[in-house]
C-alpha cells in the first residue's frame, strides 16, 4: 500500500473536512486548476504554460500538473488500494448510485497518485455538480463511501473556468521539428543556456501522419548554468527515472505529453506499428520477475496509449 502525498499546490490549501475546495489562477508562468474531494480522496487538475510567458524564476509553483488541452486529470489516493501494482482498472466512482467507469489509472511516482485523464466534457462532471454523495468502487468493493459533495459545483466550476482560459492563451509548440527547434525548446527547460545530446534525441513521425514528432529525455539536456532546469517543474528526474516529453504533432497542446522512465527507443509494435519504450526501474522489473524490463506506449492513434510491461528485448 502507498501512502498519499499532496502536490505542494494542495498541500497549501486549507481543506475543510466535508467540503470541496478548489484552485484556479495564472501567475504568469503557469495556469492551474483543481478541483478536490474532501480528505483528499480523490482530485482534477489541469494545468499548463501561461500565455503570459514569464520567466519560471518568477513562480513559486515547482511542480505543476501539465494537461493537453480539455484533459482533466482525475488523481487518486493510493492508500485506498492495497496494490503495489503500477497501473490498476475496473475502478468506478459511483454518485448517488450511478456508476462512471473510469479508464485504468497509472502510478505517478513524482506526483505519488494514481491518475487517468478525463475530457471535460465527460458526464462525470455534471453528474458530480448535481449530486450528493459519492463513493469508489474497485474490482467489486468498496474503498471509499459517503463523500459529500457539497462545494463540488462550485469547485468544479471554478477550476473548468481556469482550465479553459489557460488552454485558450497557450503559446503553441512548433509544428516541426529542426535542430534550432530543439534547440530553443531545451532552453525552454532550463530557462537559460543548455546543451542537448543529440544522439538521444529522437525526431520521427511516430504517430502516422506524416508529420515529424519529437521525444526528449531529460536525462539527455544539461543546462549550463546552476541548477535552474529544475525550475522547469513537471518532475525532471526522480530518484531513479527522469520525464521524457513526447511532443505528437496531432496534440494540439502547448504542452507535450510526459512518461517517466530510464531513457526512450522505439520498438515495432506486432502490428507494425512504432511503439515508444521508456526503460522501467529495477525495483518495478522485480515486482513482475523479470530481471530488466520497460514501459511500452502506441501513439499511433494520436495519444499516448499505455501497454504495460515488457521484458526488454535481448
Amino acid at each position: 500500500m502507498r501512502a498519499l502525498v499532496l502536490p505542494a499546490i494542495l498541500a497549501a490549501t486549507p481543506v475543510l473536512a466535508d467540503t470541496w475546495q478548489s484552485t484556479g489562477f495564472d501567475d504568469g508562468v503557469w495556469f492551474i486548476g483543481s478541483a478536490v474531494a474532501p480528505d483528499s480522496a480523490f482530485l482534477f487538475q489541469c494545468g499548463g504554460r501561461s500565455g503570459q510567458q514569464f520567466p519560471f524564476e518568477q513562480s513559486d509553483i515547482t511542480e505543476p500538473k501539465l494537461t493537453r488541452d480539455n484533459d482533466i486529470m482525475i488523481s487518486v489516493d493510493p492508500s485506498l488500494f492495497d496494490t503495489t501494482e503500477d497501473v490498476i482498472s475496473n475502478i468506478s466512482v459511483v454518485i448517488d448510485g450511478s456508476p462512471f467507469l473510469l479508464p485504468s489509472l497509472r502510478f505517478n511516482e513524482f506526483d505519488g497518485f494514481f491518475e487517468a485523464p478525463l475530457d471535460i466534457n465527460d458526464p462525470i462532471f455534471a453528474r458530480l455538480r448535481s449530486g450528493t454523495f459519492a463513493g469508489i468502487l474497485w474490482r467489486g468493493e468498496w474503498i471509499a463511501r459517503d463523500i459529500p459533495l457539497t462545494g463540488s459545483s462550485d469547485a468544479i466550476q471554478t477550476m473548468a473556468q481556469a482550465c479553459v482560459t489557460g488552454w485558450a492563451a497557450q503559446p503553441r509548440i512548433p509544428p516541426n521539428w529542426t535542430s534550432s527547434t530543439i534547440a530553443a525548446e531545451a532552453r525552454r527547460y532550463c530557462n537559460g543556456p543548455a546543451t542537448v545530446n543529440t544522439e538521444f534525441v529522437i525526431a520521427e513521425d511516430v504517430d502516422t501522419d506524416d508529420i515529424p514528432d519529437l521525444i526528449l529525455d531529460m536525462r539527455e539536456i544539461e543546462c549550463t548554468e546552476g541548477e535552474s532546469w529544475q525550475r522547469r517543474g513537471a518532475g525532471m528526474c526522480g530518484a531513479s527515472q527522469c520525464s521524457i516529453f513526447v511532443y505528437l504533432s496531432t496534440n494540439p497542446s502547448a504542452e507535450p505529453d510526459e512518461i517517466l522512465g530510464l531513457g526512450a527507443q522505439l520498438r515495432t509494435g506486432e502490428g507494425g506499428q512504432t511503439l515508444i519504450a521508456a526503460g522501467a526501474a529495477y525495483s518495478t522489473c522485480l515486482e513482475a520477475n523479470l530481471e530488466t524490463c520497460e514501459y511500452r506506449f502506441d501513439p499511433s492513434g494520436g495519444t499516448l496509449d499505455y501497454l504495460g510491461l515488457f521484458p526488454y528485448p535481448d
